[in-house]
């Protein structure tokens, strides 16, 4: 009986881990730098962007870049790095590190850790009909 109750015990501890690991993250400096790139990318999107966005563009991505795993994922969610050279391209167009974005842009990982993302291209789905 007390077997079961230690497997019990130990998947309610991993449950926890798992659980507070996920707070810490959206709370801390990755939470903010996902949020902060959240939001500038919908305000690109819909035309609302200014050049004083610059200064948070590259605050959000510095702090991003130390959590490459989760850079990637946000990147495959929200493709990021496409909306900020869009972002540069309309505001500061003479930026040398629009080319690099573009390119770093158009390439899509397919997975992440080595765990398969779920997407499906448009253009692989239009091959197919």
């Amino acid at each position: 009986m007390t077997g079961w109750m230690a497997w019990l015990g130990a998947a309610l501890l991993v449950l926890i881990l798992a659980v507070v690991n996920k707070r810490v993250k959206r709370s801390g400096p990755l939470g903010k730098a996902a949020d902060g790139l959240r939001q500038l990318v919908l305000k690109q999107r819909e035309g609302r962007s200014t050049p004083e966005d610059l200064p948070l563009w590259e605050a959000s991505l510095d702090r991003l870049a130390a959590y490459p795993s989760e850079y990637n994922e946000l990147n495959a969610e929200l493709r990021f790095l496409d909306a900020f050279a869009q972002f540069l391209g309309t505001h500061y167009p003479s930026d040398e590190r629009i080319p690099s974005l573009q390119a770093a842009g158009s390439y899509r990982k397919d997975t992440i850790w080595g765990v398969k993302i779920h997407r499906e291209d448009r253009e692989s789905r239009n091959d197919r009909s």
